[in-house]
């Protein structure tokens, strides 16, 4: 998700961090691009920390 709104990024992140039990462990954004990526179940930890690694760079 891209957001062009800082306070709708981190509710954003909240939501998703509040419902973890259901959204999985692959939750990765970033402030400084306002980029937010949440992954199904099913994504290798090592793949997790490919897209973690691109989100971070941005």
């Amino acid at each position: 998700m891209i957001f062009d709104n800082a306070d709708q990024y981190r509710k954003t992140v909240k939501s998703y961090d509040d419902a973890a039990f259901l959204a999985g462990p692959h939750r990765y954004g970033s402030e400084n691009a306002l980029i937010f990526v949440q992954i199904n179940e099913g994504l290798s930890s090592s793949d997790g920390q490919k897209v973690k690694d691109i989100v971070d760079s941005l």
